[in-house]
């Protein structure tokens, strides 16, 4: 009996384990400050260790650095999170977070009336609010539990960022057992489609040291079928990519598929009319491509890459900035809430130029910005031709003018994060009438005459043609 006790309790002691836990931030009966917990604070950064989950105040945009907890200060009991910072909290390492609810105000006006979730770093967040400025309840729960979490204080009507006092907060963990992590999903350096006989499309994977395996047979990646990525792959005929990556201790990531077909077009002729996009959001779509690993200089939380010189292409249009500019242009990877993500960013006095083919003209550009100040500084920008309308962000072109080029002077920094060209072929001359001369004739048959005039820029003389007989 004792024993059947014993194994019974094992058992639900097992199940306990198994279900769903709730922890209270801080501890019970300890403040945020509590000598149990560990804060270190830089300019930038605020990282706490608090009942085994780490908490990390960025800056961000902020006009004020992040500070830790403390018993001086007005807000001693509060995480205080400042308009235009973010806090990431996460859970403990095999744990993962289903369920977060923020008790935010700590007696004084907090400002924010709900809780966004940051768009570039957690996207299966949903979030219920209730309360004001001085009282807020946010309750954040996931599609997909997941071992960390990043969000900021904002006004619920509006957006903009508020600050955040969080009194408390009650994390919900999923069961204890161990998380396994998935790979990052392989991205091709050129989007599927019609391309260029001859190009190369590169493999990349956003997790450290994973390994990819691709095929071209139509069969499904893995590491004992297909082909171990090593270098691009060349398009020297229709076919279709498949690609996932693996790593030791984790699952493998979906499977990526682009179908490529060959351009009709003569990669040394362009077409003569058509549409070109530029899409700097996504980089690895671009020609030449960027990603992550190549935004190696870090400002800030941000990281960039130097493409100051460097001409981006596609279907027979370049866009190039001037590597002479005081400051080079970037792609620039930024993890402001107000503005995140990749975006192709030139800066005051610089000169971008845009060019389509020898034999095209351009018709219009459009343009999309990363924030609206950047939409204001290219409304503010000066342009070599064209007419641009700031309220659709486009430039267009007189049809008789037959534009080649355009170059883009700003006065403040620009962020793109897509150009669209639209262009046409350029009406070709008529040619020249043939007149057919009847057998025989030659110079012989033409004698000048005296009769010579000069009327301003037109020369006039007289000759005599005798026809041959």
């Amino acid at each position: 009996m004792k024993k059947l006790l014993l194994t019974l309790s094992l058992v639900l002691g097992f199940i306990t384990l198994a279900q769903a836990t709730d922890v209270t931030l801080p501890g019970t009966d300890k403040k945020w400050y509590d000598e149990t917990y560990t804060w270190n604070a830089t300019k930038d950064k605020v990282t706490g260790s608090v009942e085994g989950f780490t908490l990390d105040i960025n800056k961000g945009s902020s006009q004020t650095d992040p500070k830790a907890p403390n018993s001086t200060d007005k807000d001693y009991n509060a995480v205080v999170v400042y308009a235009g910072s973010n806090l990431k909290v996460t859970a403990p390492q095999g744990r993962s977070i289903s369920k977060l609810v923020v008790n935010a105000g700590s007696g004084t006006n907090s400002g924010a009336t709900t809780i966004c979730v940051n768009n570039n770093t957690n996207t299966n967040w949903t979030v219920s609010a209730t309360g004001t400025g001085t009282k807020l309840v946010a309750k954040l729960t996931a599609t997909t539990a997941q071992q960390s979490i990043t969000f900021y204080g904002a006004d619920g009507k509006t957006g903009k960022h508020k600050q955040l006092r969080i009194k408390s907060m009650v994390i919900t963990l999923s069961d204890g057992s161990e998380i396994t992590p998935t790979v990052e999903t392989p991205v091709f350096s050129v989007a599927a489609g019609a391309v260029a006989e001859g190009t190369e499309v590169r493999i990349s994977c956003a997790t450290d040291g994973a390994t990819i395996y691709y095929t071209i047979d139509n069969s499904t990646p893995s590491e004992s079928n297909g082909t171990k990525y090593s270098a691009p792959i060349v398009i020297n005929e229709a076919m279709t990519i498949k690609a996932k990556a693996f790593k030791d201790g984790m699952t493998a990531s979906k499977q990526a598929v682009a179908d490529y077909t060959l351009s009709q077009v003569d990669p040394e002729q362009p077409a003569t009319s058509g549409t070109a996009t530029f899409n700097f959001a996504d980089p690895t779509t671009l020609n030449p491509p960027y990603t992550e690993d190549d935004a190696t200089i870090k400002d800030q939380d941000n990281k960039y890459a130097n493409v100051g010189g460097v001409t981006f292409s596609a279907n027979g249009v370049t866009i190039v900035n001037n590597k002479e500019s005081e400051t080079e242009a970037r792609m620039y990877l930024s993890t402001a809430t107000a503005a995140p993500g990749w975006a192709y960013r030139v800066y005051k006095t610089s000169t971008t130029t845009i060019a389509v083919p020898a034999n095209c003209k351009l018709t219009s550009i459009e343009f999309e910005t990363q924030s609206s100040s950047h939409g204001t500084a290219l409304g503010n920008a000066t342009f070599s031709a064209g007419s641009y309308d700031k309220t659709s962000k486009t430039l267009t072109f007189d049809a008789s003018a037959n534009v080649n080029e355009v170059t883009i002077t700003p006065l403040a920094t620009i962020g793109f994060t897509k150009i669209t060209v639209k262009y046409a072929a350029v009406a070709s001359a008529p040619a020249a009438p043939v007149l057919e001369m009847p057998e025989g004739f030659s110079a012989d048959n033409v004698v000048p005459l005296d009769n010579y005039s000069n009327e301003a820029t037109k020369n006039y003389f007289e000759v005599k043609v005798s026809w041959p007989e």
